[in-house]
């Protein structure tokens, strides 16, 4: 059984931010982490093939 790390995805539009925090097993990439948080359920507007994502201000 794989470690699991704690870790926080923000959504963050000019207005306001969301902030969710979960466990996800080591070695989990950044897209499964944003399936697995549950954001794209809460935002459909979120295109993982158009929008950026990064890690502290990073693109990954």
């Amino acid at each position: 059984m794989s470690e699991a790390i704690n870790i926080e995805l923000i959504y963050a539009l000019p207005a306001r931010q969301q902030l969710i925090a979960l466990k996800v097993p080591a070695g989990t990439s950044v897209r499964q982490a944003i399936e697995l948080s549950g954001l794209l359920d809460k935002h459909p507007e979120i295109d993982l093939t158009k929008n950026k994502v990064g890690i502290f201000a990073k693109l990954t």
